[in-house]
């Protein structure tokens, strides 16, 4: 394919990774959960018909992350950190600097800083979303634009 083309392919695409747990700031999560940060998100990133969401948990929060952010590729793997493990398998085989412009990192965890840095040297633009007071340093400090959800964002009444 020729360079002219695969630019065309990826200009203005994103790709939303998403650790629905950091989102909601708990382990065990209900499909309202799910639902509140997937509203939340969407809100701060406006994604378009061409981007791509991968919303990924851990198996015990399967069900409620299916039901709650519909849409996208959900994902999920048992164990600690599962969706850490698999949202950076994302970055290191899903060729996402040849397909998007723009990675947005839905997860304020520090485990995904050296993934970003990566993801900035391959001239791909990072956004980080994070649950307010729960952006790591690590990640803060990369310079990359960064979009907080207040903790407060339940729906109005």
């Amino acid at each position: 394919m020729k360079l002219k083309t695969k630019r065309s392919l990826k200009e203005g695409r994103s790709c939303l990774l998403a650790d629905v747990e950091n989102l909601v700031g708990k382990a065990l999560i209900t499909p309202m959960d799910a639902f509140r940060a997937a509203f939340q998100v969407r809100k701060l990133i406006k994604p378009s018909a061409r981007d791509l969401a991968i919303i990924a948990t851990g198996k015990a929060n399967a069900l409620a992350a299916h039901v709650g952010w519909p849409g996208g590729e959900h994902r999920f793997k048992a164990g600690k950190d599962g969706a850490d493990i698999v949202l950076v398998k994302e970055i290191l085989e899903g060729n996402l600097p040849e397909r998007f412009e723009t990675v947005v990192i839905a997860s304020g965890d520090h485990a995904f800083a050296p993934f970003a840095e990566y993801l900035m040297k391959k001239g791909t633009n990072v956004v980080i979303v994070s649950l307010e007071g729960s952006l790591s340093r690590d990640l803060k400090s990369l310079g990359c634009e960064i979009r907080l959800i207040k903790k407060d964002y339940e729906l109005a009444s």
